[in-house]
């Protein structure tokens, strides 16, 4: 307590937020309920402040920097495992947790209805699906590497004493246009660090 000035929930307020204060974090029941709580309010974002515990559990360590720094260590390990209740081995994962967050079949509908939507679009926009699949696959644009190397061959036949976020900056305004997904920024030291590209 005392380490945080900024009162999170009434700033959150003030700028038109759903609020709900006073979750405990180590609770699921608690969490449920208010994210169920916020999913009923449709017109404006919400926040969900949780309250936890570093090192929840840990009967030497909790709430302290240790838990958080470094290992707890077998011995406090054992303990906190004692303390939690948890009987299980190291990497073990109880059957019943397992299938409650197994999703590989509902990844695997939600995939295959994704693909034939993008199927479709595909047959609707080739030109705009071609290059998400170039994007998405991490190519380059066929023309990058040809203009690429035309600007390092003009910087190599004119070489500068320039600042380095000014080389920066003419990179950025070289690789910019020719890489649409591209993206960068730097809020309001953009003007000292040259960020942006015209």
């Amino acid at each position: 307590e005392g380490w945080f000035t900024d009162d999170t929930a009434k700033r959150f307020e003030a700028y038109g937020w759903h609020v709900i204060r006073g979750i405990d974090g180590h609770d699921a029941d608690a969490i449920k309920r208010a994210t169920e709580e916020a999913r009923a309010v449709t017109d404006k974002p919400s926040l969900l402040m949780c309250k936890t515990i570093i090192g929840f559990g840990s009967p030497n360590k909790q709430g302290t920097h240790d838990s958080h720094g470094a290992p707890l260590g077998d011995a406090e390990i054992a303990l906190t495992r004692e303390q939690l209740g948890w009987k299980y081995a190291p990497f073990e994962i109880p059957s019943e947790i397992y299938a409650q967050w197994d999703a590989k079949e509902a990844g695997q509908a939600k995939e295959s209805a994704w693909n034939e939507k993008f199927a479709a679009y595909e047959k609707a926009f080739p030109q705009e699906a071609a290059e998400f699949t170039r994007r998405m696959k991490g190519d380059m644009p066929a023309d990058f590497d040809a203009k690429a190397n035309e600007f390092i061959a003009k910087l190599q036949a004119n070489p500068a004493k320039i600042a380095s976020r000014k080389a920066s900056q003419n990179a950025i305004e070289a690789f910019g246009p020719l890489l649409p997904e591209f993206l960068g920024g730097s809020a309001d030291l953009a003007p000292s660090n040259l960020t942006l590209w015209s």
